[in-house]
């Protein structure tokens, strides 16, 4: 149970009503259609206390892959068949039931108080490349183009071409477009964090394992409808990833890594550990949130990060913030999604952590990521499958008080949360986290405990 001052952690964990066996969700919106949604209720966009608290001090709720529509049941219904789901089972992936989610669009997202988000990034610089769904094609779907929206030229938000392809906003700068616009509308917002994921590249001979020959087959018995074959999704660069960026955000909007050195009167090429982490040579810190407030960052996904490292060495003059998984040596890397969450961070890195990891887990009501990760590790961003509140037809692992954009982050603050019979900071050896003996600093009060506005 929560204690009062912990108020704003709740965890509301309800099933959903496909993924069991003989079972699949029901009808998908169309492609490209927005999911869902109550009507729209903008948080008032107020300052107010915890504006002391650094931006590591609190955390929010953030969506994974937040473009995500799922895909139409006539697809489900295909790879749910046996001679799929012979070739799914075989490999251990959750296929077709981790498809099986649809967020709000990115406008309603900020709206219900999300402040965090994740794309996944593929390249189109023409064009077309992604407009047709094998997948389509092979459940003799009315029309196979997607969406007229990947017909046109830039990087497209989306997860994997011919299968897993919905999204809410299929060209990545209208997806940012809608940050901007409400940011624009709140300038005095909780500061937003997007972080950039690779797409989905493997290939469909991969993929389909032995399913491939039959389905190529099929798509090729006809040529006269597009496509004739399967589409292997190729990653976005980190140059177009910044050019597209600046095309739509003003510079003034953001903050960068140069940023946090120059807040802190630190060397223009100074690493970045030495600033925040516990124990650096500079003993700076993290931005407060009233200084962020009306700002996004932009941090790249591990997976991006070495061709982050290589076009911008040391983090300087670099649009994004580079990632790491659970720690590595080089001294830029001050965000991370982590396993070790706890002592990473008391050490002072920025974490995104799953709550519930797939899709899968959520539908299941496997909640114990979230409480683990939620109360005990204190990451900042709260990643879910699920970002619409009950009663809506989509439900979260992880949910703030009504109203609450963010909240104190429990290792980080005074904010008590107990579980079992384990109360929260806790002083000493961590059960959840092996035999680790770390002793919490000084904690700031939490002075905002029932969650921030806006």
């Amino acid at each position: 149970m929560l204690d009062p001052v912990s108020s704003a952690i709740k965890d509301h964990v309800n099933s959903l009503v496909c993924g069991l066996a003989g079972k699949h969700c029901p009808p998908a919106p169309a492609p490209g259609a927005p999911a869902p949604a109550p009507p729209l209720t903008v948080v008032p966009t107020l300052p107010g206390q915890g504006d002391n608290l650094t931006l590591t001090q609190t955390q929010v709720i953030g969506t994974f892959q937040s473009y995500h529509q799922a895909p139409p049941q006539s697809i489900i219904d295909l790879l749910s068949s046996p001679p799929y789901q012979a070739v799914f089972t075989a490999a251990k992936q959750n296929v077709p039931t981790r498809y099986a989610f649809s967020h709000q669009t990115i406008t309603q997202q900020l709206a219900s108080g999300i402040r965090g988000f994740e794309f996944d990034t593929l390249a189109d610089p023409t064009g077309g490349k992604y407009a047709y769904a094998a997948g389509l094609k092979l459940v003799n779907a009315f029309s196979t183009l997607v969406s007229p929206d990947l017909l046109k030229a830039g990087i497209k938000a989306m997860t994997t071409p011919d299968f897993d392809f919905g999204s809410s906003c299929y060209v990545f700068k209208s997806c940012l477009g809608e940050i901007l616009a409400f940011s624009n509308a709140n300038p005095t917002h909780f500061p937003i964090v997007v972080f950039i994921h690779h797409g989905g590249t493997v290939p469909a001979s991969s993929f389909l394992g032995a399913q491939y020959a039959p389905a190529l087959a099929q798509l090729q018995a006809n040529p006269t409808v597009q496509p004739t074959n399967f589409t292997t999704g190729v990653n976005a660069k980190i140059a177009d990833i910044r050019a597209e960026i600046l095309s739509v955000f003003p510079t003034s909007k953001l903050y960068t890594p140069d940023n946090l050195r120059a807040d802190n009167k630190a060397p223009a090429n100074a690493n970045l550990r030495d600033i925040v982490l516990a124990g650096g040579a500079l003993a700076g810190s993290w931005p407060s949130v009233g200084a962020l407030r009306g700002k996004v960052l932009f941090m790249a996904d591990p997976d991006y990060t070495a061709e982050l490292d290589a076009a911008s060495p040391g983090a300087v003059n670099s649009l994004l913030w580079p990632s790491n998984d659970n720690g590595d040596a080089d001294p830029n890397h001050v965000a991370a999604g982590a396993w070790a969450i706890q002592a990473m961070n008391l050490q002072g890195f920025y974490i995104r952590a799953g709550v519930d990891s797939t899709a899968v887990e959520a539908q299941f009501k496997y909640t114990k990521r979230a409480s683990l990760f939620q109360g005990i590790g204190g990451p900042q961003f709260l990643s879910t499958f699920f970002d619409v509140p009950p009663p809506q037809n989509v439900n979260p692992s992880t949910q703030f008080s009504v109203g609450a954009v963010a909240a104190c982050n429990p290792v980080l603050t005074g904010a008590r949360i107990t579980m079992g019979s384990v109360a929260f900071p806790y002083d000493g050896a961590i059960p959840q986290l092996g035999a680790v003996n770390i002793v919490q600093p000084p904690l700031p009060p939490c002075v905002n405990p029932t969650g921030f506005s806006a």
